[in-house]
């Protein structure tokens, strides 16, 4: 019986010291796996993603011109980072900062380029991005109503209520 027991105890050792290794071993495999998916990650939407997070904290200073420029930079990239052109935001984004721009340009320049930044938005969204993709409609409306195209103004508006009926949509279209 003592021989017996002995060997339990001997046997728990070795299926002690065992378990640790399989353990350390799965920690390792572990820590290699996380060390291969982030090099398999595009580092550049990490990269575009602070560009936009820059450009919506100089908007909020009131940093007009660099705002512009992260805001293209997230969707473009500069000349060792490539953007994210397919993210709707950014396109978003990039629109409201031109809209609000103090430095208005001549004629509708600027309008111009923001009603092609939320055709671009609504274009990316997703199908589960549909309140997004009705701001984008929404501002497309407003660009086309400040060019004097109110009929493309109400057609964007009816499409931005058909994805999201909202009081906003209401609201713009009492205006026109």
């Amino acid at each position: 019986l003592e021989a017996i027991e002995s060997s339990i105890q001997d046997l728990c050792i070795v299926c002690d010291l065992g378990f640790d290794k399989v353990g350390a071993q799965t920690a390792r495999s572990n820590g290699l796996l996380e060390d291969l998916i982030s090099l398999i990650k595009p580092p550049d939407r990490g990269w575009a993603r602070e560009q936009y997070e820059y450009a919506k904290e100089c908007m909020s200073r009131d940093l007009w011109e660099d705002a512009l420029g992260f805001s293209n930079k997230s969707i473009h990239g500069d000349d060792r980072n490539s953007g994210l052109y397919i993210e709707p935001a950014f396109h978003f984004l990039r629109g409201d900062i031109l809209l609000h721009f103090p430095d208005f340009g001549e004629g509708n320049e600027f309008v111009e380029r923001a009603l092609e930044s939320f055709k671009n938005g609504a274009k990316y969204c997703g199908k589960k991005q549909d309140e997004l993709k009705a701001l984008c409609l929404l501002r497309a409306s407003w660009c086309y109503y400040c060019m004097g195209q109110k009929v493309e103004a109400i057609s964007k508006i009816e499409e931005a209520q058909e994805l999201n009926d909202t009081a906003l949509g209401d609201f713009h279209l009492a205006k026109y």
